[in-house]
């Protein structure tokens, strides 16, 4: 609706409809985090990968709340490190740092670096976010990190938030055998300092490997061919919402049937050659999206067909179980149409 309509104030509604449903989700994925950091059901996933790469990956997710504040991320400072850990948890980390410092800055911007550094004999790579927002007195530096506390807290309070971030992240840091550093002065702003275990080297990954990727995107949705020219892909998902708000993002993008559960999925592939599938996991009564994939993968024609996985199964282990079970790409509900679009690219062009 928002990107749709054209009258202002039906445009201005629809945007403070999308902020709100959007900050209450980024309260119960924190919620649900913390509950999962505290119930000790958190397993490592340890792989080495390219620091600055995801970073910028991250970068990218939040620029649209630095550009709706007027402030800029700077990125210059960032080296290309290779980094063992988890990175589901590192971007994580990341995310809830650059939230706050967004939230907390509202002239200027903020800067993220890299380094290595050695410490009583131990090697550290430090992610370094500063902000020039407002801030924090040195007494305060404990009760940031505390559950739903704020500096600015009570009927007065001056920032939207649960005050569960900075918790989050104090005990993703302990789980990566890590530490979180904080320099701040008020009204000046604060540095953030991410140090993780590191065992690496430059990784030398060339500057323009970022915009040889940028450059290859086929931008789907603008896509100028005939309609019956576009590939037929087949969606399988039992809810409404998501079925309807699926086919209209992908309306330029794929000739797209729709099955509501694994039975009827399958007979639609037996009786028609489909280019990609997208599989909801949880279809309610009768298979589950994991057995109709089984099913799927022995059908002839269909071995190395690309099957996205969307579903709310959100964890790092469920993505690597559905990859195991003959996925080839994952989407995490809630998703928008960019990330939607950026999938189905993906898959699309890797046949």
């Amino acid at each position: 609706m928002r990107e749709e309509l054209k009258d202002t104030d039906y445009e201005q509604m629809a945007e403070n409809i999308h902020q709100s449903g959007h900050r209450l989700m980024i309260t119960l994925n924190s919620i649900i985090t913390l509950s999962q950091l505290e119930s000790g059901r958190v397993t490592l996933s340890l792989k080495e990968f390219p620091v600055r790469e995801w970073i910028l990956s991250v970068v990218k997710s939040m620029q649209p709340l630095a550009d709706e504040k007027q402030i800029t991320i700077d990125t210059a400072r960032i080296k290309p490190f290779m980094l063992k850990t988890d990175e589901h948890l590192f971007k994580q980390l990341l995310r809830q740092i650059l939230d706050n410092s967004i939230k907390f800055t509202e002239r200027g911007g903020v800067t993220i670096e890299t380094s290595v550094i050695n410490e009583n004999q131990d090697d550290w790579l430090i992610v370094k976010i500063s902000d020039t927002g407002i801030g924090i007195g040195k007494d305060y530096f404990e009760l940031i990190f505390q559950e739903f506390r704020q500096v600015s807290e009570g009927f007065g309070r001056q920032y939207q938030g649960s005050g569960i971030g900075l918790t989050i992240c104090k005990k993703i840091i302990d789980l990566l055998d890590g530490k979180i550093t904080l320099e701040s002065q008020e009204c000046i702003g604060s540095s953030f300092s991410i140090w993780l275990p590191y065992k690496g080297h430059v990784s030398g990954i060339p500057q323009k490997a970022e915009t040889k990727k940028e450059a290859s995107k086929l931008n789907l949705q603008k896509s100028k061919k005939p309609h019956t020219e576009l590939p037929l892909a087949l969606l399988v998902e039992d809810n409404k919402v998501n079925k309807d708000l699926t086919e209209y993002f992908l309306r330029n993008t794929c000739r797209l049937d729709t099955a509501s559960d694994g039975e009827t999925s399958l007979l639609m592939a037996k009786a028609k050659k489909y280019t990609l599938i997208l599989m909801d996991i949880n279809l309610g009564a009768g298979k589950t999206g994991i057995e109709a994939i089984r099913e799927l993968r022995m059908l002839p024609g269909y071995e190395k067909t690309p099957i996205i996985a969307v579903t709310g199964y959100v964890m790092p282990q469920d993505k690597d179980r559905l990859i195991e079970e003959g996925c080839t790409h994952y989407l995490s509900k809630p998703f928008d149409q960019t990330t939607l679009l950026a999938v189905v690219e993906q898959a699309l062009t890797g046949i």
